[in-house]
């Protein structure tokens, strides 16, 4: 009798101690939530999207029961382009992607061929994350800046 009491007491600080753990896990995943901030930098932006990533694979694991595979790092393109056309049909809702990469008004190639793919997302122009615009207000800052250089940074989703 004595040794099953010393056995049950073992058991309940085990469990205890593991309640706690997971207690603390539960605040950590909520004060990572609480902390996000609406920083666009371009790291912000790839930590949020692999932060989702893990999230989705781990609700997955625990529905399906199946092993999570790693997730694909998140993959930027950055193209600096000369003023002028950029010969790119985007979508025309958000987020703004690209349907098409077409040659410019002259014949020749745009600047953007071989560098981006159909179905790349426009993450920003120059320093302006680009996530939430319309396909006028891209458009708009488009035309602003035709004259000089500008920076795309596009999202490979393929």
């Amino acid at each position: 009798i004595l040794q099953n009491d010393q056995n049950n007491n073992y058991n309940n600080n085990y469990n205890s101690e593991n309640n706690s753990d997971t207690n603390n896990t539960n605040k950590i995943l909520v004060k990572n939530e609480e902390s996000d901030s609406n920083d666009d930098s371009i790291d912000n932006i790839k930590n949020k999207q692999l932060n989702k990533d893990e999230v989705n694979h781990q609700e997955k694991d625990d529905e399906n029961k199946v092993s999570i595979e790693k997730t694909k790092p998140l993959e930027l393109i950055t193209v600096t382009v000369n003023p002028g056309p950029i010969g790119v049909k985007f979508t025309t809702n958000q987020p703004l992607k690209v349907l098409d990469i077409i040659k410019l008004p002259d014949g020749s190639p745009s600047p953007l061929s071989g560098q981006i793919l159909p179905g790349d997302l426009l993450v920003m122009l120059d320093s302006d994350n680009c996530q939430n615009l319309s396909l006028q207000e891209f458009q708009s800052k488009m035309v602003a800046s035709a004259q000089r250089k500008r920076t795309f940074v596009f999202q490979r989703i393929n």
